[in-house]
C-alpha cells in the first residue's frame, strides 16, 4: 500500500467520523432522556400505587379500636412506602445543599447529617399532605430533554381523580452511578428547591440553624400519613411547592446551576 493511499484512508475515516460523532451524541443523548423518563414513569407508578390504599382501611374513620389498630399499620407501611421512594428517588445529600445554599458552607458536619435526615422527613410530610388532598389517576410522561452535561427536564401531566385541573410537574433529574436522581421538582415555575431556600433562610436568619433545626424537627414530630391528616402547628410553613398543587408549568428558568 503506498504511502498516498495510506494517506487518503486516514482521511477517509477521519471524515467520516467528524460527520457520524454528532449524530451519534443526539442518538446517545436522546436515549439518556429516555431513561430518564422511563425512571420518573416508575417513580410514578409506584407513587399512585402507594396512594391506591390511602385511606380506605378498614375502619377509616371510625371508633373501632381494632379497626383503629389495622388502619395504624396500614398507616405506618404507607408512610414506610413513600419515604423509601423519596430517599430512592431524591439525590438528598445535594438537594440538602443547594436549599441551604450559603449557610451550608457554615453549618458543621452535625448540622449537615441532621438537617438532610429531618428534610428527608420534611419532604415525607409534604407529599403525603399533598397526595391526600389530590388523588392521582393518571402521570403520562410529556417530554424529557437533556440540560447540560448531566441533567435533564422530564415534563409530566398529572390528572387528578376529582376532576381537578391538570397538572404538569418538571422534575430534574441528574445521573448519578449510571442511574438517575431527582434534584428539584418545578410546577407552575416555581422550583422546589429555590422555593424551600428560601424559606429555611429566612428561618435561618432569624433564629440561627440550630432554631431551623429545632422548627423542622416541630413539624414532622408527628406522623405522615399518605391517608392522613396532620397539624400545621409548627412556625415552619410549608410552602404549595408540591408536586401536584398548580397546573399549567410556565416556560422554566434554568435557576439551579450545575454543582
Amino acid at each position: 500500500m503506498t504511502a498516498s493511499r495510506t494517506l487518503s484512508i486516514a482521511v477517509a475515516l477521519v471524515a467520516a467520523w467528524v460527520w457520524t460523532a454528532p449524530g451519534m451524541a443526539r442518538a446517545a443523548s436522546d436515549h439518556r432522556a429516555g431513561q430518564a423518563a422511563a425512571y420518573i414513569q416508575s417513580l410514578g407508578a409506584e407513587l399512585l400505587a402507594i396512594q391506591a390504599g390511602a385511606g380506605d382501611g378498614p375502619g377509616d374513620g371510625a371508633d373501632d379500636g381494632a379497626d383503629d389498630g389495622a388502619d395504624d399499620g396500614a398507616a405506618a407501611a404507607r408512610s414506610a412506602r413513600l419515604e423509601g421512594l423519596i430517599r430512592r428517588g431524591f439525590d438528598l445529600d445535594l438537594t440538602s445543599q443547594l436549599v441551604l445554599g450559603k449557610h451550608w458552607n457554615r453549618a458543621s458536619q452535625a448540622h449537615r447529617q441532621a438537617f438532610k435526615e429531618l428534610f428527608a422527613q420534611y419532604l415525607l410530610h409534604n407529599y403525603a399532605r399533598y397526595l391526600k388532598a389530590y388523588r392521582v389517576e393518571t402521570l403520562a410522561i410529556v417530554s424529557s430533554n437533556p440540560v447540560g452535561k448531566s441533567d435533564f427536564l422530564v415534563e409530566t401531566r398529572v390528572e387528578g381523580a376529582q376532576g381537578d385541573d391538570p397538572a404538569n410537574p418538571v422534575w430534574r433529574l441528574r445521573r448519578r452511578d449510571g442511574g438517575f436522581k431527582i434534584i428539584d421538582v418545578q410546577v407552575d415555575g416555581i422550583s422546589l428547591a429555590l422555593t424551600e431556600r428560601s424559606q429555611f433562610g429566612s428561618v435561618i436568619l432569624r433564629n440561627g440553624l440550630d432554631g431551623m433545626l429545632s422548627a423542622l424537627r416541630q413539624r414532622v414530630a408527628g406522623p405522615a400519613d399518605v391517608g392522613g391528616a396532620g397539624g400545621d402547628d409548627s412556625p415552619l410553613e410549608l410552602h404549595p411547592a408540591s408536586l401536584f398543587t398548580s397546573p399549567n408549568v410556565s416556560k422554566i428558568d434554568l435557576l439551579l446551576r450545575q454543582r
